[in-house]
């Protein structure tokens, strides 16, 4: 029979139509056809009568010529599909809707006719996207294309995204534009869980479109293809029906038999939530864990072969499994645990908490012990058990150092499988697999939300980590923001028990769940002792149950009270975001032995991947534990012993906080202790002609006489608040050694950091290291831009980059100047001398309204976003003050406390027509955590004069942010860093011109601001950059250790400085806020 005779279909009821439950249309351009919408591959299609057209219109010319962009907007203007009507064909699929059958359309058109039919959207599945929107380019703006369309109507030949001046087309995909792996996850996830494919008016020729009848025959569904002309999969289809669509479809509806007359007759599953399953999204570590089993098992075939065959084989009875968290471990055992089980012939037994002797029976016993690392003891007796009967021992392990061999040459019925492998695997296929399996478990996604695949391999945990993220929405790093989400819903869930507790005490109940375990309910209440929340017995008890409910046991441990498993690296993630040491001294001091030696084995644990953390542990077993009974450890499981009475620290932790008079220590609910400051010498005078001069000293530094002090005490410096000073930062809490001020004004917290202090002062107040702490700082510098003018794409951009940084372990995060609000490389706003133009005050206007007023709305945004993302941030905005706008640096505290705030003292050139001068006022050094942090923006670093007064002022964290991005800039920063001997940071713009307006003057280069950020350290050399022609976060690791033997040969305000030759006088003054001009 020729594929090209029509095929009339019987007027019976074909075979393949009996015990239908689930059916998936797969249409393309043909359905459309008898709507005179022309299809592209049939005898009068558009490729067939014009072949060249494929290739011109592409993705890549699109963007690239726009001269096409004016053809391809003109052809939408005229496209037939705005007169079209759904036809028979149409109308026959409808039908099934509101039939028994459960249906979905896959559809490769974009005319929306399937929806005009009368087919509900939600049972839609667009490949190729819809011409009824028009989505931007650049940044992914979408709106109505009758709005687009309207325009053009208007004389616009080719429309701009009105938010940002983006490239539009409609949001169809064209010949090389990727298409969205979400909504192909869908497809796939549709026509391999249907029982029947119908493939109608469709070439199957453009992949991967026609790949899914491949993948529903493989699944076990039937193929019905009804098209006129061949197609590549006519071979697998069951039949092939070449009638007119419009009279095939509609017979082929009425022949399909209503459900009673199938087989299983009953309501199908929801496969989007599952039968009884609530829609909201639940915790993530609920999802992400293995048992969960939420993604289909794929990454590890060839894994699970093997391990079937070592059970079935009789060679070595032990294996290891081992490989960093994430890869997939504990899901290839339940994958295997199901295998065995379906033979009827295996006993599975997983010992996830307590590894014990196997139990004694007649069929084969597969045991299985997960962190087989932390329990070597356990493991041994295990694995000598089963050594005399016929069972199995499958150990898994993140690591086989040490451990490993040792109990190798113990038993010698031993084999090592290697490492997994995560590089092998379809990144893409197994992200959108994971995506629509994650999606059916939570609330229907925003699809066009969920594009956010990287290119690199990861291992399959970390993908699951990046879906689920996507799936919640929001900004920064998944771990970030599952941790946000994981925390967000532990604060809710106690508001529903009726704890009503702070957020603080709900992370670190929570935290110490994770860490501790609990083997009864006495043993979670004592816990739960060093929360001062929670000091009240009965809502100790409550909260012990609340987290029961939150953290059930699972495995074998179901007796215990709380979850006894190792955690995961969500719940890792969870635990390097709230604790500290003192949280951790003052949770050791409550708990039981072997809840210590648990916590101590998941911090060791989670420590090896997390630097921060690993310096908290680090802190925790040097420094602190000379204050417990029972002298140091051997190891991370010893005994740390409880001491008979609490000191002077728990005593402080046992109270409320209170705000202490000036040089009292002031007590904190996490146990750390507020420095308020020592006397600091006379205040600041606000007389005109105050002077300071150079005599000899320059202010005292944190690494000086103080820390020197602590070290040879063997303790901790004045204000440790945690390991590199992070405890303030991660409680959201004010830092250690600031006094409680105000935030959010110019007046409150920033003037106490400008107070002239004596260097003794200085040396007590601003020590955050001392004793035995690390010295090295992270930091990172953002080397991007805002838009221009579009005032909450950079704010969203300004996280996005923040959170970037944050998730890299930065404790300090300095972004360009200008950043928010931006930089109008190039413009005159129509200004010359003697003359102003309306385009000109109207360019200004839109400039004006970008900017930020402190206090105010969007500063309350980037502190509260600061505050989210828990690191110090140095950032450029334009400041609205008054009728004048002012180019302007702002310290902000990883709780949101603004610290510094500077305006630029010199415009430079015509930056003056637009922005006002800084006063007196902004020529200050603000200490934090960190280090004392001087700014000098853009061309304040060629005034000499000013960068002498940051020096004099003991500057170590010298921020630069700039637009300047000439090749002279490195070697300033060079020079700078060498002449101050402090570290210097300089962020500069990268900026091209999809970061401006269309409208906005600029030249032909596509390149505005080319950059050139660069960190350099007090020897000119540079640690990182400089960097130029691209975006970039630079990341480098500061040690401030260096300054102590910069100092040797160079110190310009000091041994290296002639005060009987030279002078600076600095004239300080109150500032008048407002004014145009403080000069």
């Amino acid at each position: 029979m020729s594929p090209h005779v029509p095929v009339p279909m019987s007027s019976g009821t074909p075979e393949w139509a009996h015990g239908v439950r689930r059916l998936v249309v797969l249409s393309g351009a043909g359905v459309s056809t008898d709507s005179g919408i022309q299809d592209f591959r049939g005898p009068s299609g558009v490729w067939t009568l014009s072949p060249g057209a494929q290739k011109k219109y592409t993705y890549q010319a699109f963007l690239a010529d726009p001269e096409l962009r004016g053809r391809y907007w003109k052809s939408r203007h005229e496209h037939p599909v705005w007169r079209a009507e759904p036809n028979a064909g149409h109308l026959a699929v409808a039908s099934l809707a509101s039939s028994d059958i459960d249906t979905t359309v896959v559809t490769q058109n974009t005319d929306g006719l399937h929806q005009r039919a009368g087919t509900p959207a939600d049972q839609v599945i667009e490949l190729h996207g819809t011409m009824h929107d028009v989505i931007c380019v650049e940044r992914g703006h979408r709106s109505s294309t009758a709005e687009a369309l309207a325009r053009v109507d208007a004389g616009e030949a080719v429309p701009h995204c009105l938010r940002c001046g983006g490239i539009l087309k409609t949001a169809s995909t064209m010949f090389g534009q990727t298409m969205s792996p979400a909504v192909f996850a869908r497809a796939e996830q549709a026509v391999t869980t249907c029982d029947l494919v119908l493939a109608v008016g469709t070439t199957l020729m453009v992949e991967p479109a026609g790949s899914l009848c491949a993948s529903a025959v493989h699944a076990g569904a039937t193929l019905v293809i009804v098209n006129w002309d061949p197609t590549p999969y006519d071979g697998i289809a069951t039949e092939i029906i070449r009638d007119p669509l419009s009279e095939a479809l509609p017979r082929i509806v009425g022949q399909l038999p209503p459900r009673a007359a199938r087989s299983g007759a009953g309501p199908a599953p929801d496969v989007r939530t599952g039968a009884g399953t609530s829609a909201r999204v639940p915790r993530p570590s609920q999802l992400l864990r293995a048992r969960a089993r939420t993604a289909r098992f794929r990454s590890r075939a060839a894994e699970l072969e093997r391990l079937t065959a070592w059970c079935a084989g009789t060679g070595a009875r032990t294996h290891l499994v081992s490989g960093p968290a994430g890869v997939g471990k504990s899901r290839l055992v339940l994958e295997l645990a199901d295998r065995l089980a379906a033979t009827g012939e295996w006993d599975v037994e997983l010992l996830a908490a307590d590894a014990r002797r196997p139990a004694s029976g007649r069929r084969p016993l597969l045991v299985v012990v997960d962190d087989a690392e932390t329990r070597q003891e356990q493991v041994a007796r295990v694995v000598h058990a089963a050594s005399a009967g016929p069972s199995r021992v499958l150990l898994l392990a993140r690591t086989r150092d040490g451990w490993w061999d040792g109990l190798r040459s113990e038993v010698d019925t031993s084999e090592e499988l290697a490492p997994l492998d995560s590089a092998a695997w379809d990144v893409a296929h197994d992200y959108a697999a994971a995506l629509t399996a994650m999606g059916f478990r939570c609330s229907p996604p925003d699809q066009d939300v969920l594009l956010g695949l990287t290119d690199a391999p990861r291992p399959p945990g970390a993908l699951q980590r990046s879906v689920l993220a996507g799936l919640l929405g929001g900004t920064g790093q998944a771990a970030d923001l599952l941790v946000r989400h994981e925390l967000a819903y532990s604060r809710r869930s106690s508001d529903e028990h009726g704890l009503e507790l702070p957020a603080d005490a709900v992370e670190g109940a929570v935290a110490t769940a994770i860490l501790c375990g609990a083997a009864d309910e006495d043993a979670a209440v004592a816990a739960l002792g060093h929360i001062p929340a929670l000091r009240d017995a009965d809502v100790r008890l409550r909260a012990a149950r609340w987290l029961r409910d939150l953290y059930p046991p699972v495995g074998s441990g179901q007796s215990r009270y709380w979850d006894e498993s190792l955690p995961d690296p969500l719940a890792e993630e969870l635990i390097a975001a709230v604790v500290n040491p003192r949280f951790l001294m003052g949770m050791l001091m409550e708990t039981a032995e072997e809840q210590d030696r648990r916590a101590l084995t998941v911090l060791a644990r989670a420590a090896a991947t997390r630097p921060g953390l690993r310096a908290c542990l680090t802190e925790l077993l040097s420094g602190a534990t000379r204050r417990l009974a029972g002298g140091g450890r051997r190891g991370v499981g010893r005994r740390i012993s409880r001491p008979a009475g609490r000191g002077a620290d728990h005593a402080g932790r046992e109270r409320r906080p209170t705000r202490g008079a000036a040089g009292s220590h002031t007590a904190r609910h996490d146990g750390t202790r507020r420095v308020p400051g020592a006397p600091r010498g006379k205040p600041r005078r606000g007389l005109r002609g105050t002077h300071r001069d150079i005599s000899g000293h320059r202010a005292a530094r944190p690494h000086d006489d103080a820390r020197r002090a602590g070290r040879a005490a063997g303790r901790s410096g004045p204000g440790r608040a945690g390991p590199r000073g992070r405890a303030a930062v991660r409680g959201g809490r004010r830092p250690a050694g600031r006094s409680a001020r105000p935030s959010g004004t110019r007046r409150g917290v920033v003037a106490q950091s400008r107070r002239a202090r004596s260097p003794r002062a200085r040396a007590v107040s601003v020590d955050r290291r001392g004793g035995d702490a690390v010295s090295t700082r992270r930091v990172a510098v953002v080397q991007s831009a805002p838009s221009l003018f579009d005032l909450p794409e950079t704010l969203r951009r300004f996280e996005t980059l923040l959170a970037e940084s944050a998730a890299g372990g930065a404790e300090l995060v300095v972004f360009p100047e200008a950043f928010i609000g931006g930089y109008p490389k190039g413009a005159t706003f129509g200004a010359t001398v003697g003359e102003r133009t309306d385009d000109g005050r109207a360019l200004f206007a839109r400039y004006r309204r970008s900017a930020v007023d402190i206090p105010g709305a969007t500063f309350d945004e980037i502190r509260a976003t600061v505050a989210r993302h828990r690191a110090h941030v140095v950032v450029g905005v334009i400041e609205r003050a008054g009728h004048t706008l002012y180019c302007t640096a702002l310290v902000i505290a990883p709780d949101g406390t603004l610290l510094g705030h500077h305006r630029k003292l010199v415009p430079t050139g015509t930056e003056r027509l637009i922005w006002g001068r800084g006063d007196a006022a902004d020529v200050a050094v603000v200490d934090t955590d960190l280090g004392r942090v001087g700014m000098a923006i853009c061309w304040e670093n060629y005034m000499p004069l000013y960068r002498t007064e940051l020096y004099r002022q003991g500057v170590q964290i010298y921020c630069a942010p700039t637009v300047d991005c000439r090749d002279t800039w490195a070697a300033t920063m060079r020079h700078v860093g060498v002449e101050g001997r402090c570290f210097v940071l300089s962020a500069a713009q990268f900026a091209v011109r999809a970061d401006y307006p269309p409208d906005f003057p600029l030249g032909a280069d596509p390149v505005v601001i080319r950059g050139g950020s660069c960190v350099v350290d007090p020897f000119g050399r540079f640690l990182a950059g400089p960097v130029f022609e691209r975006r970039e976060v630079l990341v480098a690791d500061l040690d401030l250790d260096l300054l102590d033997g910069a100092y040797l040969d160079l110190d310009v305000v000091g041994h290296y400085a002639r005060p009987d030759l030279f002078r600076l006088t600095t004239t300080a003054k109150p500032a008048r806020a407002g004014t145009p001009d403080h000069g």
